[in-house]
């Protein structure tokens, strides 16, 4: 009786070393009464686990927590398995992508299902940080996410990702004012975006508008201070904003002095233009009643055509058509033509041209 207890005993034993083996083997599988969040913290912490094993059951949680409705774990799936993300979007975490990655073969489908569940949350008004709206209005924007008004969606999803703190929604929003012509908003959004340190890209086109007079009164000294600052982020940030920094302070610093290096009068030149994006005629507010010329775009071409009407222009053929590559420098050479032919001393001045309404 006695060796039959000892038996038993050593078998309980026995059960329990295994078990206990067994069980720190497989315990990091086991999650008891987890609920989502620690699901996808866990699963977060698996993932970049040099063993198979562990990332496998890092996937397996994550995917567990947005079963469950977990909008973070849903967003780290629908960048992971998204083969193509648009320019415009920031990635959550590229370090976990990464890591992901080596578990996860990308399908679009499955990751545009899963973008389609962090927009469903947004729509119940779960809140989300500023960076995920500002992505999600990407998406919108680029046709990621199918919408039949993807502008109105994308626009109203920056405005909320702004005034959360997003500068790459602030300046997500100067673009699309800048496209439409509102360069007064564009302007307000850029400068909003240009309080970000590491922003390059819009205190750029601050500059541009100073030097153009686009939204503002035309300042070259303004436009030199706003590319130089554009100049200084992109050196660590933006190679090809740099390029453009460099050229167009060249430009706004022989503006700015004389043939001597003495600094020059600044003259500003009203104007307005009236047609369509593809045909389009200028006029000057100094010289009233006629178009001082037009630019033309037929699809092939672009051609700035001086009005033939003018004195000026009668009397030098030469001035009178030109070819470029955009409406827009098309625009400014019959600009600085018309102002340079109508001032005395015009080698003298600076042009400041100021875009008015009509």
């Amino acid at each position: 009786m006695k060796k039959t207890g000892i038996i038993i005993a050593i078998s309980f034993i026995a059960v329990l070393v295994i078990g206990g083996l067994i069980y720190s083997r497989m315990s990091y599988k086991i999650c008891r009464n987890c609920d989502a969040d620690e699901f996808f913290t866990r699963g977060i912490e698996y993932t970049c686990s040099d063993k198979e094993k562990y990332r496998q059951t890092g996937l397996e949680f994550i995917n567990t927590a947005a079963g469950q409705g977990h909008v973070k774990a849903e967003l780290t799936l629908a960048e992971v398995y998204s083969d193509k993300l648009p320019k415009d979007y920031i990635l959550t975490d590229s370090e976990q992508l990464t890591c992901l990655r080596r578990v996860v073969t990308p399908d679009q489908a499955t990751g545009l299902n899963y973008f389609a569940a962090v927009t469903k949350a947004v729509e119940q008004g779960h809140e989300l940080d500023a960076v995920t709206l500002s992505n999600l209005g990407v998406l919108y924007l680029n046709g990621v996410i199918p919408t039949d008004n993807p502008m109105d969606k994308a626009v109203g999803l920056f405005k909320k990702a702004a005034e959360a703190g997003s500068f790459s929604a602030m300046r997500l929003l100067g673009k699309l004012a800048d496209e439409r012509g509102d360069y007064s908003d564009a302007m307000e959004w850029f400068t909003r975006a240009s309080e970000d340190p590491a922003e390059a890209t819009a205190p750029l086109m601050i500059g541009d508008y100073y030097f153009y007079g686009k939204g503002t009164t035309a300042d070259y000294q303004k436009a030199e201070e706003w590319y130089k600052k554009a100049l200084a982020r992109s050196e660590k940030s933006d190679a090809g904003v740099k390029d453009m920094a460099l050229t167009r302070l060249d430009l706004v610093q022989r503006r700015l002095s004389g043939p001597d290096g003495s600094t020059r009068q600044q003259v500003a030149v009203n104007y307005h233009i009236d047609g369509t994006v593809k045909h389009f005629m200028i006029f000057a507010a100094d010289h009233p009643g006629e178009y001082i010329g037009e630019v033309i775009n037929d699809g092939s071409s672009i051609t700035a055509v001086m009005n033939k009407n003018l004195e000026f222009t009668a009397q030098l053929p030469e001035l009178q058509q030109n070819d470029f590559s955009s409406m827009n420098e098309g625009m400014f050479w019959i600009l600085n033509t018309f102002a340079a032919t109508t001032h005395d001393n015009a080698a003298d001045l600076i042009f400041n041209f100021v875009l008015t309404r009509s």
